[in-house]
């Protein structure tokens, strides 16, 4: 998900940036050892190797700083320079004693940051790697043979090592689960304001511009009442069915808004509505089953069905238009074919502003608006919407 691998990357981040903080006093210490002759000699740095490491350590965690937040680059840069780290502290711990060096606890700290940035098996090996390394040089080095001061230490470290491992990943994999619960109820959330708007918007659609529509339709049967010239008739008459349209229209958006609507239902009496309006024979079919799709794709059918059958009937003068609307490789796939005029169809949608709303909606859609005419053999629409796709 989107949103998880967003959040994964700022926790990376944001745990990159805690390193290098620590790096910073790190080299502070480092700095301290450099100048201080007496200290120098006790780690064993002497020569300019050390300051030479050190500039290079300064320069990688500085470049580090900066490449943290690209990615996987980033990520890969951060583990590079991590083994560099190790590599460097493994230098001064042997230098200074081995097992019994100073600065063996610094190696808690690394486990701790490989653990915290890469919380997998591959991840966290290096540093735990580097314990039985500094027990061999510790051999090699001072050929002072385990005592039991130094299977002690070695014992005591491995068992520190395994706890902060297991903590950390432990605590990793949790707020990993939180941050995904944390998105799912937000998601929740979000779907159950916009359902309550809906709803909302509904009530008040029905109240106000379905209660003015209805009034208008009753005054407009008051009016004709009262008039006896047929010409104002006729202009009341269409302004009646006019309403009378609108608040049909104004039902179905209704509907659509509702838990309860039943998609089946609506294009069904939308084509028996539209046939008994326009006088052409509509058949309709669809599978008696349903297709789980969301409202945004039920208004895209809606108005591409609505905008079909009205093209079809101004333009192409047909005797039969079909319908159908079925599922086809995980897709919708609604076809509305008449038996009209036909036109010579190019491709091209400019000056045909119906074409363009349809091709429109359905690219809205994540889907297609396909159109295929020829004069004189009618005209089919073929719209396909992806049943996983989504609105932009």
């Amino acid at each position: 998900m989107k949103e998880e691998s967003n959040w994964q990357a700022e926790r990376f981040v944001m745990r990159a940036r805690t390193l290098f903080y620590a790096r910073v006093g790190l080299l502070l210490v480092g700095l301290l050892i450099l100048i201080v002759p007496s200290w120098s000699r006790m780690m064993g740095l002497r020569g300019v190797l050390g300051y030479v490491w050190y500039v290079f350590m300064a320069l990688y965690s500085t470049a580090n700083f900066y490449v943290m937040d690209r990615g996987r680059v980033g990520r890969w840069f951060t583990f590079g320079t991590l083994n560099l780290d190790l590599l460097a502290l493994l230098y001064l711990i042997v230098a200074s004693g081995a097992l019994r060096s100073p600065f063996l606890p610094i190696q808690l700290i690394f486990t701790l940051f490989f653990a915290m940035l890469f919380p997998k098996p591959g991840g966290i090996i290096p540093p735990l790697m580097l314990l039985p390394i500094i027990a061999h040089f510790d051999q090699l080095v001072y050929e002072r043979g385990f005592v039991t001061q130094d299977i002690f230490i070695l014992i005591f470290y491995s068992v520190l090592n395994l706890i902060i491992v297991y903590v950390i990943v432990y605590l990793s994999d949790r707020e990993e689960q939180q941050q995904r619960e944390i998105v799912a109820l937000t998601r929740e959330l979000k779907d159950l304001a916009v359902h309550e708007e809906r709803q909302r918007i509904s009530r008040e659609m029905h109240d106000g511009l379905g209660a003015l529509l209805s009034s208008l339709i009753i005054q407009s049967d008051y009016v004709n009442a009262c008039t006896a010239d047929e010409a104002l008739k006729k202009e009341i008459a269409e302004i009646k069915g006019t309403a009378e349209e609108s608040i049909e229209e104004l039902r179905r958006c209704v509907q659509m808004m509702r838990d309860d609507f039943d998609l089946r239902k609506a294009l069904e009496d939308y084509c028996a509505a539209f046939q008994q309006r326009s006088r052409v024979e509509i058949e309709f079919f669809m599978p008696r089953r349903e297709f789980g799709i969301r409202p945004d794709q039920q208004l895209v059918l809606f108005r591409v069905l609505q905008e079909a059958l009205s093209n079809a009937v101004k333009h192409g003068a047909p005797a039969k238009v079909r319908v159908s609307l079925s599922e086809v490789d995980s897709a919708l796939m609604l076809k509305v074919q008449d038996d009209g005029k036909g036109f010579a169809w190019t491709g091209g949608v400019s000056g045909h502003y119906g074409l363009a709303n349809m091709q429109e909606r359905a690219r809205k859609a994540g889907g297609t608006c396909e159109i295929t005419s020829e004069p004189g053999h009618g005209t089919l629409v073929t719209l396909r919407i992806p049943l996983s796709g989504g609105m932009e």
